[in-house]
């Protein structure tokens, strides 16, 4: 159990520090669009990301709770899902970054 709840916790942590920087950056991005404008794209970059993070952290349980049934070792399964899927969700934070700029525009 407490190899599942180390990889949701650093996995969940990775990927909101992630995220928290490309809020940051979608604000500076946004600079010039009107309020009206920039909130639809950052209200949907915020379910976009929860959305991720909640799926990523998840994943990483189960990659975790299956390894486990395939008997490696606690440590070994925390040291391959952490990054696999810290990985996989801050490429996926990036993409919604972009996607919200992207409605931030078309609702310009």
């Amino acid at each position: 159990m407490a190899p599942k709840i180390i990889a949701a916790i650093v996995t969940m942590g990775v990927n909101l520090a992630a995220g928290i920087v490309i809020f940051f950056g979608i604000l500076v991005a946004m600079n010039g669009f009107n309020t009206r404008q920039a909130d639809w794209g950052l209200g949907a970059f915020i379910v976009f990301a929860i959305v991720i993070v909640t799926l990523i952290t998840v994943g990483a349980v189960l990659l975790v709770h299956v390894l486990l049934g395939r008997k490696f070792s606690a440590i070994v399964s925390a040291m391959i899902a952490i990054p696999l899927f810290s990985i996989i969700g801050i490429v996926l934070v990036m993409i919604a970054g972009l996607t919200a700029i992207v409605i931030g525009e078309q609702v310009r």
